[in-house]
């Protein structure tokens, strides 16, 4: 068995990029030892847009074959898919097969694809529809959509995504697990008039966002009658000791302070 892998991907809008140890050690009671090299990252050309490698971890061999080996007559046989998980599920099913259920739990094992792969999608408002086409991998929730408009006051519209970030629902736990919820920002170009919001805001809302912008309107307008940060050769990773001082009076003053205070006072209310 392996007792580590490293295994690495990289992923750009030249290809991918994968890296591996070739190290296959055995546990001997005593520690791991090293018993010999192998290759771990083995190419499966008929998976994704235009090929891929898989890497693997946890049993060094299938029965009296090496993993490598087995690996490599596997991927061989598939029959090929644009999907990357369908690799995923049949080299799964077939170690799952290969490999007794005991064996399998006491030492777990792994595999990597790095591959590109086509997405498509869609959304809709009361404006109507647009389909989403991207570019992207397994782990990527967000690949960069191009947007065609099919209905509505949508039809005819094309766009493209300009930026993403998934924000994850739990920082404990990793974006892979698909616990998130993704932006994204999308520049279009229509003949047609489009709303500038989707979601109108609820008549409730209003008295609070007329004094939550009076605030913040406020609090704009003394800031800019306030001087500017003085100190322009300052590092805030390198500083001179002896202006720190100076830059904490700088920030302390009373008016500074009362800036953040007065909005987020009115955005709790």
């Amino acid at each position: 068995m392996t007792d580590m892998t490293l295994l690495v991907t990289f992923y750009s809008s030249s290809g991918v990029v994968f890296a591996a140890d070739s190290a296959i050690t055995i546990d001997r009671g005593t520690g791991a030892a090293r018993v010999r090299k192998e290759e771990k990252i083995l190419r499966a050309r008929q998976v994704g847009l235009n090929g891929g490698w898989v890497g693997y971890f946890g049993l060094a061999d299938v029965g009296q074959e090496p993993m490598h080996e087995w690996l490599r007559r596997k991927i061989d046989r598939w029959r090929g898919s644009q999907q990357v998980a369908d690799l995923g599920d049949y080299l799964r099913d077939q170690l799952n097969n290969a490999v007794p259920r005991a064996h399998r739990t006491r030492y777990p094992s792994g595999l990597h694809i790095g591959a590109f792969e086509t997405r498509a999608g869609s959304a809709r408002t009361r404006e109507g529809t647009v389909a989403l086409a991207g570019i992207g991998h397994l782990y990527s929730m967000n690949p960069r959509w191009q947007v065609t408009g099919r209905s509505g006051a949508y039809k005819g519209l094309r766009g493209k995504q300009v930026f993403a970030t998934d924000i994850p629902l739990d920082p404990n736990v990793p974006l892979a697990t698909g616990r998130l919820f993704s932006i994204s920002v999308i520049t279009v170009s229509t003949n047609r008039r489009l709303h500038a919001g989707v979601v109108s805001r609820p008549t409730a809302d209003t008295a609070f966002i007329r004094r939550a912008n009076a605030a913040c309107r406020a609090s704009e307008a003394k800031g800019r009658r306030l001087t500017g940060f003085p100190f322009s050769s300052f590092d805030p990773f390198h500083p001179v000791p002896n202006l720190l001082p100076q830059v904490g009076r700088f920030f302390d003053q009373p008016a500074r302070r009362r800036l953040p205070g007065r909005c987020s006072e009115h955005s709790r209310s």
